[in-house]
C-alpha cells in the first residue's frame, strides 16, 4: 500500500511540474500521415489539457492503462489491427469494466448487447464478456478490421467505431476511402479530434512500470469464482475487481474464458482505483484543516473552489488555504464575517465576468447570489443584467439573464421550465446519441448516470468530474452540470 502511494506521488509531481504535452503539426497514427490545421490543433490542445489537467485523475486512468494496455496490443497484434487503436479504450471508457452509457452500452469497449454478440461476447444474466479486457478487447479488433475492409482507413474506422459502418459512410468522401494522408480541421468529426487527444495526452505513459501486472489464465473447466480464488491465494473480492465478467460467482464450461489474475505489491490500492460507474472514491488534494473539519480543493465552475459546512466560516477556509478573508469575501461576493446556514460553495478565485448566453428560470427562493454562487458569476455581472437585488428572495418562474448575448428564445432554445420535469433546454427530452455541438451545461434527468452524460457528450468521466468539482460520480436530477472548461473570460 504504502510502496503503491509513493509511486502515484511522484507520477503525480511529475505530471503536475511537466507542461501538457504539445499536439504536433503532423502525427502519423496508425499508420495514417495527419496533417493538423491551426484550428484543429488547438481544439485538440483545449481537450489534451482537459485530460492532464488533474494530476490526480490523469494518473488514475495512466496506472490502469499500464496495466490493460500490454493485454490490448497483444490481442491486437494477433488480430492485426494497429497498436495506436488502443488508445480509443481510454476515450470509450477510461479503463473501467462495468461502465455503462446512456444508451446501456457497456464495458472496456462499450458494445451494446446485440452488438456484442455480433462480435462473439457472450452476454447474459451470468457471463457479460463486455467486461472482460480479452473478450472484449478482441471483440472490439474484430469491429475494426470489418470496417477497415471498406475504409482501408483505420482513422475512419475510429470515426465508425462511434458512427456505425453506414453512418461513417455516408458522410466520408470517397476520395478520402484508402488516403495514406488526412488533413484534420476544425470540421473533422468531433470524436476523432477527441481520440487524437487521447493519443498525445498518453502516448507516453508506459515508460513507467505499471505497479499491478495482470497475469492471463485461460479457464477451461466451470468452476466458483471462490474456488478460483483459493486456487491463486487470493481474496475473492480482489478477483471478482478484475473479473467483473462473472456475474454470479460462477463460470460455466461452455467456451475457454480469459481470467485476469493481478500481481503486484498494489493491489488492494489499485482495485481502489478500478473506479465503477456509480462507486467511484477519489483521494482528493486535502489541506491541513481544523479538528473535525476537513477542507478539499476543488474545481467547481472551472474555478478553484471548497465545500464548506453549515457554520463554517471565511476566517477557517482562509487558514487552510493561505487566501485572505477579505479576498474570499470578494471573490464570494459576501461579507468577511458570512457564514452558511448550509453547505456551500466558496470560490477561491474570482468569479466570471458573464455567464453562458441564455437566461436561467428561478425557483422558490432562490436569489440572485445564490444563482452567481450556482454558476460562478459575479454578483455584479448579474446585477447589471437584471434590475434584481442581489438578496431579495425570486419568484418562482422569474427568468434570470446569465449572459449579454440575449434570451436563451433568441437563440431558438427554450429556458428551463419548472413545469416540465427534469427538461434539458439545451437539448430537448430525447437524446440517446453523442452530439456534434456541445452546449455550456447539461440538466441531469431521472435514470442518468454521470458515465452516460460523459459519454453522450464525448467527454472523459474523470475531466466532467473535474469541472464539476466532484469527488465522486453521484448525480441528481434537476444538478446542473458544466460541459466545458472555456470560463468564458
Amino acid at each position: 500500500m504504502r510502496f503503491f502511494s509513493v509511486v502515484l506521488f511522484l507520477a503525480e509531481a511529475a505530471v503536475s511540474l511537466a507542461q501538457s504535452p504539445e499536439v504536433p503539426h503532423k502525427m502519423n497514427v496508425a499508420g495514417i500521415m495527419l496533417t493538423l490545421r491551426d484550428d484543429a490543433r488547438r481544439e485538440i490542445q483545449k481537450d489534451v489539457d482537459a485530460l492532464t489537467q488533474s494530476p490526480r485523475y490523469f494518473n488514475v486512468k495512466a496506472e490502469r492503462a499500464r496495466t490493460y494496455f500490454p493485454i490490448i496490443e497483444r490481442i491486437f497484434k494477433e488480430e492485426r489491427v494497429p497498436d495506436d487503436l488502443k488508445y480509443l479504450v481510454l476515450q470509450e471508457s477510461a479503463l473501467i469494466a462495468d461502465a455503462v452509457s446512456s444508451s446501456n452500452a457497456v464495458g472496456f469497449w462499450q458494445f451494446k448487447d446485440m452488438t456484442a454478440r455480433e462480435m462473439g461476447l457472450r452476454v447474459d444474466e451470468q457471463i457479460d464478456e463486455r467486461m472482460n479486457i480479452v473478450s472484449a478487447s478482441r471483440g472490439a479488433a474484430k469491429y475494426f478490421r470489418q470496417s477497415n475492409n471498406y475504409f482501408n482507413n483505420w482513422i475512419h474506422v475510429v470515426q465508425s467505431y462511434q458512427m456505425g459502418i453506414g453512418g461513417a459512410r455516408n458522410v466520408i468522401p470517397e476520395d478520402d476511402i484508402g488516403s495514406r494522408h488526412l488533413t484534420i480541421t476544425s470540421d473533422t468529426y468531433w470524436y476523432v479530434k477527441k481520440y487524437l487527444a487521447h493519443v498525445v495526452a498518453f502516448q507516453l505513459i508506459q515508460t513507467q512500470p505499471a505497479s499491478t501486472e495482470a497475469v492471463l489464465v485461460p479457464v477451461q473447466e466451470p468452476g466458483s469464482a471462490s474456488d478460483l480464488a483459493k486456487e491463486f491465494s487470493l481474496p475473492e473480492e480482489d478477483l471478482l475487481a478484475f473479473n467483473k465478467w462473472i456475474r454470479k460467482g460462477q463460470i460455466p464450461g461452455d467456451r475457454v474464458y480469459t481470467l485476469v489474475i493481478p500481481k503486484g505489491k498494489a493491489v488492494a490500492d489499485f482495485d481502489k482505483l478500478y473506479l465503477a460507474t456509480g462507486k467511484t472514491e477519489r483521494t482528493p488534494n486535502v489541506k491541513s484543516a481544523a479538528p473535525g473539519s476537513v477542507l478539499v480543493d476543488i474545481e467547481f465552475n472551472q474555478l478553484r473552489a471548497t465545500r464548506i459546512k453549515a457554520g463554517e466560516s471565511l476566517i477557517a477556509v482562509s487558514s487552510q488555504f493561505g487566501i485572505s478573508a477579505d479576498r474570499l469575501a470578494s471573490f464570494n461576493d459576501v461579507s468577511k464575517d458570512y457564514i452558511p446556514a448550509g453547505e456551500t460553495v466558496i470560490y477561491l478565485e474570482r468569479k466570471l465576468r458573464r455567464g453562458p448566453a441564455g437566461e436561467y428560470v428561478a425557483r422558490s427562493n432562490e436569489t440572485l447570489w445564490s444563482i452567481s454562487q450556482q454558476f460562478g458569476i459575479r454578483l455584479r455581472s448579474l446585477e447589471k443584467l437584471n434590475a434584481v437585488a442581489s438578496h431579495q428572495p425570486l419568484k418562482a418562474g422569474t427568468r434570470i439573464l446569465l449572459g449579454k448575448q440575449g434570451h436563451a428564445s433568441d437563440a431558438g432554445i427554450d429556458p428551463v421550465e419548472l413545469d416540465k420535469q427534469e427538461f434539458d433546454w439545451t437539448l430537448g427530452w430525447e437524446h440517446d446519441e453523442k452530439v456534434n455541438e456541445i452546449p455550456r451545461y447539461h440538466v441531469v434527468r431521472k435514470t442518468e448516470t454521470l458515465f452516460g452524460i460523459a459519454q453522450y457528450y464525448g467527454i472523459e468521466v474523470d475531466v466532467l468530474m473535474a469541472w464539476n468539482g466532484k469527488k465522486d460520480t453521484s448525480i441528481v436530477p434537476g444538478e446542473r452540470l458544466r460541459l466545458s472548461m472555456d470560463d468564458g473570460r
